[in-house]
């Protein structure tokens, strides 16, 4: 799929468009609008005598021939259809097959469910559970009034459990769309804040109060045709044809954005790439897997494949160019339609316009090329300050400026992302080298440097290794999230520093330490001690590989007495 890389919004669409597969609606009055047929009369096939009959004196006497009405196969071909107007006679109902074909040319599955009243409560238990079709759809649109539920209950019902993950469904990002026969608009949009627990925006449009954001999830009310509304709610009233199209541009905007896009782009080309990656293990390959296993540690064998399948994973999106999204033109689209939306750089003694251009060229090249460059001496002068100042002036401020938010939070979060392993399931983490804890006893934060292959296995109580790192403001090469807030640490990787402190499984059959607890705390045992070292954090493998092979570095190297003129003389030589 070929890009408009240079319209940020349209770039948008079209990686939604690729990523949007299903679409679930849910529906108490879908119709099916037959086409009534019209043909062209042609001449009969068949022709017969009329029987002869006395005719009454008042009536003309009929012709001696009469033609047979033609039956439907003599009508012919190219019949001229009309399409009886459902919407107009009742605005509550859902032309589902002009609905579903509208979403077939857009390449997106569309089905149609009708639930029975007497199983409504039911089916909204089944649609939003694990393996129900509202909790695995891209896309959900709902009737506001399901049978005889005038104010939404079992609408808002589906709404509540599948945005707060309730009832078996997986908080996600979604697309939740309320298409309607109701005209109270607001009205409903009031509900729905009230069931989610969203605050009206003071001072929103019309269009800003019917378009609610909880968490991942994305909520937008519009109305179906002939429903009576207000007159800043008309561009609400839609026809069905006009669904996707919303859908699309709704799912775009839900989380716009450089990072979002690169993320669906990514998921949309592994949709098409599944049979290709699936190519790569196929079922002759399981005895040599098996064998391997087999020869290998039974316990550790199987981790062994995973890093395969993310490197098929990373092969495909590398040669798909789903980095492309994040391209010079990319950024620069990206930054225009920040400001086309009302942005400004606000930089003292610089122009928009110069600001703008200062920053196309910083997004083409180096800081230090752009501070060189004369043709930008006011933005240099404004904003990078000299040519000296240069990183430092975009390392201190740029983040601030695009975000219009105070202080490094940005940043920070950036660097989370960068340096810390995210965790999706419910496993619990287990102490090994890259864990990150906090010994809530003397409130420090300690690195383990255990190697993994020593951190299972265990049979008992077993010491690890652990580097302090020091909270700081300043100068600090950590940035971790604990609890609703950042903590900035520094490490201290100096061997004199390191720290032995013994643990032990909950269980035996564990054979690993691993961390247990309720809710966002848990915590790994030591000794009597079974809630002092919190998990805080897990570094990202290769992170925690450098820190492990700078410390062994450190305790490797080699003290000796040599000549120090021979010393000092081998640092002065020729490159």
């Amino acid at each position: 799929m070929s890009l408009e890389l240079s319209n940020f919004d349209e770039m948008s669409r079209q990686i939604a468009k690729d990523f949007l597969r299903s679409v679930l609606v849910v529906d108490d009055h879908p119709v099916f609008e037959e086409e009534e047929v019209v043909g062209k009369l042609q001449p009969p096939d068949v022709v017969v005598e009329a029987l002869e009959s006395p005719a009454p004196e008042t009536e003309t006497k009929a012709s001696s021939t009469e033609a047979v009405m033609p039956s439907a196969a003599a009508i012919g071909p190219s019949p001229e259809t009309v399409a009886p107007s459902v919407e107009a006679a009742d605005p509550h109902t859902l032309p589902f097959n002009r609905f579903s074909d509208s979403f077939a040319a857009f390449g997106m599955f569309c089905t149609v469910l009708t639930p029975e009243k007497e199983h409504l409560d039911d089916f909204v238990t089944q649609s939003v559970g694990e393996s129900g079709l509202a909790n695995r759809a891209d896309v959900v649109i709902l009737d506001w009034v399901l049978h005889g539920f005038k104010e939404g209950e079992k609408t808002l019902d589906i709404i509540g459990r599948l945005t707060h993950g309730e009832g078996g469904a997986k908080p996600r990002k979604r697309l939740l769309l309320v298409y309607t026969g109701e005209s109270d608009l607001l009205g409903i949009a009031t509900k729905i804040r009230n069931r989610l627990n969203v605050p009206a925006v003071e001072g929103a449009t019309a269009r800003e109060q019917t378009h609610i954001t909880s968490g991942a999830t994305r909520i937008a009310i519009y109305a179906k045709p002939h429903v009576k509304v207000a007159q800043d709610l008309q561009p609400l009233v839609v026809p069905a044809e006009a669904i996707p199209e919303i859908v699309i541009s709704e799912f775009a905007n839900a989380s716009p954005g450089l990072l979002s896009n690169l993320t669906l782009r990514s998921m949309g080309v592994l949709r098409s790439e599944t049979y290709q990656i699936l190519k790569k293990f196929p079922a002759k390959l399981d005895c040599g897997f098996v064998t391997h296993k087999v020869l290998q540690n039974p316990e550790d064998a199987s981790a062994h494949l995973l890093p395969l399948v993310v490197s098929e994973i990373q092969s495909a999106l590398e040669d798909n160019l789903v980095i492309e999204v994040l391209s010079e033109p990319a950024l620069a689209g990206w930054l225009d339609s920040r400001i086309a939306s009302g942005f400004a750089f606000n930089f003292q003694g610089v122009t928009e316009i110069d600001a703008r251009g200062g920053v196309h060229q910083l997004l083409k090249r180096s800081v230090i090329d752009v501070a060189g460059d004369a043709a930008h001496h006011s933005f240099l002068v404004g904003f990078l300050k000299s040519k000296n100042k240069a990183r430092g002036e975009v390392a201190n401020r740029l983040t601030e400026v695009l975000s219009a938010e105070a202080g490094h939070r940005a940043n920070q979060e950036f660097a989370v992302l960068m340096a810390v392993r995210s965790r999706y399931g419910t496993p619990p983490p287990r102490l090994a080298l890259g864990t990150i804890v906090h010994d809530r006893g003397r409130g420090i934060y300690l690195l383990c440097i255990q190697p993994r292959c020593d951190s299972v296995r265990l049979a008992g109580e077993r010491h690890f290794p652990f580097l302090p790192l020091r909270a700081t403001d300043t100068g600090y090469d950590h940035v971790l999230l604990h609890g609703d807030g950042i903590v900035t640490l520094q490490l201290i990787d100096e061997p004199y520093r390191i720290e032995m402190i013994a643990f032990q499984p909950w269980l035996e059959t564990d054979r690993e330490v691993l961390a247990k607890g309720g809710g966002e705390e848990l915590f790994f045992k030591s000794g009597a001690s079974e809630t002092n070292f919190q998990w805080i954090a897990e570094l990202r493998p290769d992170h925690a590989q450098r820190i492990a092979n700078t410390f062994a570095g450190k305790i490797s190297r080699v003290g000796l007495n040599e000549s120090e003129w021979l010393r000092l003389n081998a640092k002065n030589k020729d490159e």
